[in-house]
C-alpha cells in the first residue's frame, strides 16, 4: 500500500502541518520509499506469534506514593529575582514597546 499525495495532505492538515505543493509531492515519494524499505518485514511468518500490548508484561503502578512535603516560603521563591513588585516577580513586557 502506497500514499498518495491526498493521504499525505489529509496527514499534515491532521497534524496541523503546513505542506507547500512541492513540498507534498517530496514527502509523498519519502514516505513511499520508507514503506518499499519496510516491505521485506511483511515476509515474515508471525502466524504464530502472540501480540505484545506492552513491552514489559505485567508491570503495575510503578508511580511512587504521593509524599507532603514543606514547599518555598514567597519571601524564599522571590529572594533570587532580578526585580519584584507587590510580592510577584516582575518581568518586562514583550507587547509593549516601553518595556515596563
Amino acid at each position: 500500500m502506497y500514499l498518495t499525495e491526498e493521504n499525505v495532505r489529509t496527514i499534515a492538515a491532521y497534524t496541523r502541518i503546513a505542506l507547500a505543493d512541492d513540498e507534498v509531492s517530496h514527502l509523498t515519494a519519502d514516505l513511499n520509499a520508507i514503506i518499499e524499505e519496510l516491505k521485506p518485514i511483511t515476509e515474515y511468518d508471525l502466524s504464530d506469534v502472540e501480540p505484545t500490548y506492552h513491552p514489559i508484561a505485567g508491570l503495575a503502578n510503578v508511580m511512587r506514593d504521593d509524599q507532603v512535603k514543606p514547599g518555598l516560603q514567597q519571601s524564599e521563591a522571590l529572594a533570587l529575582a532580578s526585580a519584584t513588585e507587590a510580592g510577584h516577580y516582575r518581568i518586562p513586557s514583550i507587547l509593549s514597546e516601553g518595556g515596563n
